[in-house]
């Protein structure tokens, strides 16, 4: 199975026009589009894991949550992966935070302790819209994301990341959730520690 770490979200219908005008302006593209409902923020990618790892990867990932304070994010632009003339993805950026990064550093840091072999990677907390295959013209495509810059910036307050499987079928891609982790509350104790009561089994 394939699985990564992230954060489940709901675009505001805010951004509705700008997606749409996405669609109507790359017609003539070619560009396979992300289904709201997969929407989500990348924490860290894990890749092809063995059935026997889950338990082990989930238990780690529950202790890192029971330790870090919810977390508030911002969508702050329109851009892609790649070039502006050969994108590979279309994204809302979000702006990285200390608190973001550092969540990220420590999953990063535990998961290859289980045995679990991760690629290096940068980390760019974004929100993917579409996978280009084909841009018809290169310069019309580059003016298009200068132009489109949202200026209504999302809010976002998570309480949560999970732990995600990614099975790539004949209609597209479906995520299923196998465990959430609650984050440590605001109000975190002088130890720093603490147990969500909401933890999952694992």
């Amino acid at each position: 199975m394939f699985l990564f770490t992230g954060f489940r979200l709901e675009l505001s219908k805010e951004y509705d026009p700008l997606i749409a005008e996405l669609h109507r302006r790359t017609h003539y593209d070619t560009i396979t589009w992300v289904k709201p409902d997969l929407f989500h923020i990348t924490l860290r990618y894990i890749g092809k894991t063995h059935s026997s790892q889950v338990k082990s990867i989930a238990e780690t990932l529950q202790n890192i949550a029971a330790n870090t304070p919810e977390i508030d994010l911002e969508i702050n632009k329109l851009g892609v992966f790649g070039s502006h003339y050969k994108p590979k993805c279309i994204w809302l950026g979000i702006q990285n935070t200390p608190q973001l990064q550092q969540l990220y550093n420590i999953v990063d840091s535990s998961l290859p302790q289980l045995g679990v072999k991760l690629k290096n990677e940068n980390f760019v907390p974004h929100i993917s819209l579409g996978r280009t295959r084909k841009i018809d013209n290169k310069n019309r495509f580059s003016q298009m994301l200068e132009e489109l810059q949202p200026t209504f910036h999302q809010k976002f307050h998570f309480t949560h990341f999970s732990l995600i499987r990614s099975q790539l079928e004949k209609e597209g891609p479906i995520h299923t959730t196998l465990y959430d982790f609650p984050l440590l509350g605001k109000n975190m104790p002088e130890n720093g520690i603490s147990t969500p009561s909401s933890a999952p089994s694992i």
